[in-house]
């Protein structure tokens, strides 16, 4: 499973490294990662990230659809 979150912070953000998580596209003041849920929860991500950080907003959205259907493809295709 995943899920991509983006945070915006109010101060610089620190650097994330965090088992589980790609960090996709960071600014000074925001990133978007992509989280594999089934190495890490959700939640550990975001206690993490606000441990060296402070968060003025976040969004959690689940993949696209097509990411989801191409992911059910390969797995068929790599089974038979």
């Amino acid at each position: 499973n995943a899920c991509r979150t983006v945070q915006k912070l109010t101060e610089k953000t620190k650097p994330i490294k965090i088992n589980g998580v790609e960090v996709i596209k960071s600014t000074d003041y925001a990133a978007s990662m992509h989280v594999d849920t089934d190495i890490i929860p959700i939640s550990d991500v975001i206690s993490a990230i606000s441990q060296g950080n402070t968060l003025a907003d976040i969004t959690i959205t689940d993949p696209p659809m097509e990411d989801i259907i191409l992911e059910i493809f390969k797995k068929t295709a790599v089974s038979k």
